[in-house]
């Protein structure tokens, strides 16, 4: 089978998809771009076309197709796949899934949340969300004191890089030259939760815990500044940032040992105000 080189691989991931009877897990779609998409590296990015281009992904918003305010029901291309419970991926039609936006708050920031229900007949389940959300129904009177998933902890460290405080410099997010985001950046021994580049030239890599981070983390973080190094940095300084809503005195006296390790602990805060008396 033969193929144009230059068609865009979100494209390609939609033919794969159609030519699996319609319904696809990520590593199916990697197998088929494997044997009929040459060379390996297009392989290699199937997981972020696929999330470019799907309607309920969360981290979608990283990548350039959804960067843009919309519904999905607008007829954009890149509103294409949808995410359904057991992990697969199908083609996307507002009647079956609902319809679903790409939001902006006030600050700018982008978000991912369903805007209708579906109205097909038969269709009237709950599309499925990349993780849970908290919410006061599941706690009642409790207000989090922390992230709910490492997945919320890392869109919004995502989004707000730049404000990080205690930063030795302004960062932002890293993109390699096939457009890979730095956002659970692929390697070949494991995945980067975010890989980030400082306005001094260096390389951050930022290891997330949403809850209390154990020393174990150092050496994750040490391999991945060590492939970073090497395969990225072209001489460039490369650091590693543990984030975790605490951390224990095993992971500060492992971090002391090691140069170039800086570990942060995120708080959440929660406040009312008037808008408009009773």
């Amino acid at each position: 089978m033969s193929f144009d080189p230059t068609t865009p691989n979100w494209k390609l991931t939609l033919e794969a998809i159609a030519a699996l009877d319609g319904v696809a897990s990520i590593p199916e779609i990697k197998r088929y771009f494997l044997e009929h998409y040459p060379p390996e590296k297009r392989a290699n990015n199937v997981s972020y076309e696929v999330t470019a281009i799907c309607v309920n992904a969360n981290s979608r918003i990283h990548y350039g197709p959804g960067k843009k305010v919309r519904k999905t029901n607008s007829g954009n291309q890149y509103d294409r796949l949808f995410h359904r419970p057991d992990g697969k991926y199908e083609f996307y039609r507002p009647e079956k899934h609902g319809v679903w936006e790409i939001t902006s708050d006030s600050q700018g920031n982008l978000s991912v949340q369903q805007v209708s229900e579906p109205t097909q007949e038969g269709f009237t389940e709950q599309p499925a969300q990349e993780s849970d959300v908290y919410t006061p129904e599941a706690n009642p009177g409790a207000i989090p004191s922390q992230f709910a998933m490492e997945s919320h902890l890392r869109d919004y460290l995502a989004q707000n890089l730049r404000h990080i405080n205690g930063m030795p410099t302004q960062l932002d997010l890293f993109t390699d030259d096939s457009g890979a985001s730095g956002v659970e950046y692929r390697t070949p021994i494991g995945i980067i939760d975010i890989l980030a580049k400082g306005a001094d030239g260096a390389f951050y890599v930022l290891e997330l815990k949403v809850a209390r981070g154990s020393d174990a983390v150092v050496g994750q973080v040490l391999r991945y500044m060590g492939w970073v190094r090497a395969n990225l940095a072209k001489g460039a300084p490369v650091f590693g940032v543990v984030v975790a809503s605490s951390t224990s005195e095993k992971i500060k006296y492992a971090a002391s040992e090691v140069p170039g390790i800086l570990l942060m602990e995120y708080e959440l805060s929660f406040a009312l105000k008037i808008s408009q008396q009773l």
